[in-house]
């Protein structure tokens, strides 16, 4: 799971076509693969909503998918919806601690009808991670009391049947913030030791269950030289250990590692982004990478100015990547690509805005924040928003 920033370059800046040409790098031609994108099915939300996003989906399967995110009356509420096969449900989340909300960020299904969401409860600037639980009825699950002053929150989940694990950052009295990882083993949530390395903040951003012994968690550090890098972790049954990734990008760049997914233990991909500022502008470029062979390469991707958010393993070759993609800086749209074993390939079937490029303060037309592999049947659901999200809408495309 990813939730997708909202980028400097969303600034409504004339940016000169010749640069734009310039930056810009040619891209190969795209192919229509095997079943087509289309939109839908979107969720209606009830009267009074002036915005709406996803920031998450899980399923269950075809007729068992859950999504995650915020609702704007114009207050923020937290958003949880769950697909039956013939529409979308709002499920009612539990009332937050006094004086304050949940804000949810990662949702994921262990079975039909057993779901899990993370995220934080919020009271004016200070955050507490939180995680609820559905089996019937969401209800809030205790996690690990965090020392006294402590602010934290989750950003992903990945759970089985045993167990599973949580993951964000935590901040003490101020200083810089750290990797937060959680476990939850014979019904009860553990704080789990990671190790600090020569970073002097971390964060991790998503986590991926392979196997008990091989889960993978990735996000980003910033070291002592000052600059922000991604970071890659991964837990062999007994500890958590920083993975060597190569080098990339340049000293003006920043990265982070915001989706992880495998289908064989020698078979891993971490995707994110690569950004930069100029002249008020924050541009990213799309970053792919990929474990073979014991070691991790960067493989190239075909968005220019552009986030991947999300990435879906089925096989060696098999594989899709999703997020936004613009031709220029005010002007984003759904993306995904497909991944044969070989090279990447943008799918051109992914359906764009029907109502068009819409920009208001600068924000994307439409934008992919997370996708899920329907299990048992090869479909992929994305879910993100379209136009600007404080007065936008949710929205949905699926394939397969």
């Amino acid at each position: 799971m990813s939730v997708r920033t909202r980028p400097i370059a969303a600034l409504a800046v004339a940016v000169p076509a010749i640069l734009l040409t310039a930056l810009l790098p040619a891209q190969p031609a795209a192919a229509q693969l095997g079943p087509s994108w289309v939109t839908g099915p979107d969720y209606s939300p009830p009267l009074g909503t002036t915005g709406a996003e996803w920031r998450d989906v899980t399923a269950a399967g075809p007729t068992d998918v859950w999504a995650v995110g915020v609702r704007r009356t114009p207050a923020e509420t937290p958003l949880v919806a769950r697909w039956s096969g013939k529409a979308w449900a709002a499920t009612p989340t539990p009332v937050a601690p006094a004086g304050q909300r949940y804000n949810l960020t990662a949702v994921d299904a262990v079975a039909p009808g057993d779901a899990w969401a993370v995220g934080s409860s919020a009271a004016s600037a200070t955050r507490t991670a939180a995680a609820l639980h559905y089996d019937g009825a969401w209800t809030a699950v205790a996690l690990p009391t965090p020392p006294i002053g402590q602010s934290s929150e989750l950003s992903d989940v990945d759970m089985t049947a045993a167990g599973g694990w949580a993951v964000g950052s935590a901040t003490t009295g101020g200083k810089p913030q750290r990797a937060l990882v959680l476990r939850r083993l014979e019904a009860s949530w553990t704080r789990a030791t990671v190790p600090d390395g020569d970073a002097t903040s971390s964060e991790l951003s998503a986590v991926f269950t392979r196997a008990a012994d091989d889960v993978w968690a990735v996000g980003s550090q910033v070291r002592l030289d000052g600059r922000r890098v991604g970071m890659i972790m991964h837990w062999d049954g007994a500890s958590w250990q920083e993975q060597a990734v190569p080098a990339f990008g340049d000293a003006n760049e920043e990265t982070f590692l915001v989706s992880v997914s495998g289908s064989t233990a020698d078979d891993v991909w971490a995707v994110g982004r690569l950004c930069r500022e100029e002249n008020g502008l924050e541009w990213c470029r799309p970053l792919a990478l990929h474990l073979t062979g014991g070691a991790w390469t960067v493989v190239p991707t075909n968005g220019a100015e552009s986030e991947l958010t999300e990435v879906i393993a089925f096989s060696p070759t098999d594989a899709w990547v999703i997020g936004y993609a613009g031709d220029t800086p005010l002007n984003e749209t759904d993306y995904a690509e497909h991944w044969n074993g070989e090279v990447f390939i943008p799918d051109a079937t992914v359906p764009a805005d029907p109502e068009g490029p819409v920009i208001f303060n600068g924000e994307p037309a439409s934008a992919l924040s997370a996708a899920t592999a329907i299990p048992g049947t090869g479909a992929i659901w994305a879910v993100g928003w379209t136009r600007d999200p404080v007065v936008g809408g949710s929205h949905v495309v699926r394939r397969g």
